[in-house]
């Protein structure tokens, strides 16, 4: 969570700077970060789901998880590559090659860059849920006492 309140400026500057390598460079590092914080968060829902145990809520986090590096970090990663290596290519800034990258993506596929945020918010939910519906129900079951506490 510092590295996001690090890095959230970094964007703003890069929006009025764009030409800076450095700030390209480190909203890449916001966008990683970003990543990797959606991703943590699914495995704590997923130990949250082996603690209830529940073997289907576990293993739709870890999925939703591995969601994250499939739908965010690898299309990061492959963007990345292609803009530095388009840049060296073509002897151009680092920035027109990105923008060009960028153009060349199809609208539709930036809905999936959305996805992961959904697929967290529905794990964080259900790990909420599960736990509220465990506490519900051991708060309306009287508590019994100890065989060896119980008065003679």
């Amino acid at each position: 969570m510092l590295l996001l309140m690090y890095f959230a400026p970094f964007y703003h500057w890069w929006d009025r700077m764009p030409h800076h390598t450095f700030f390209m460079a480190n909203v890449l590092c916001l966008l990683a970060s970003t990543a990797w914080t959606l991703y943590l968060v699914n495995q704590l829902a997923a130990l949250a789901g082996l603690a209830a145990d529940d073997d289907t809520f576990y293993i739709e986090a870890k999925l939703c998880g591995w969601a994250i590096v499939v739908l965010m970090v690898l299309p990061l990663a492959a963007v990345t590559l292609v803009a530095i290596l388009t840049s060296v290519r073509y002897e151009s800034s680092l920035y027109s090659a990105v923008i060009q990258v960028q153009q060349d993506i199809p609208r539709w596929s930036y809905a999936l860059f959305l996805l992961p945020f959904t697929l967290t918010m529905a794990s964080t939910w259900k790990a909420k849920e599960t736990f509220l519906h465990r506490l519900k129900s051991v708060g309306s079951h009287p508590r019994q006492q100890d065989p060896e506490d119980a008065p003679p």
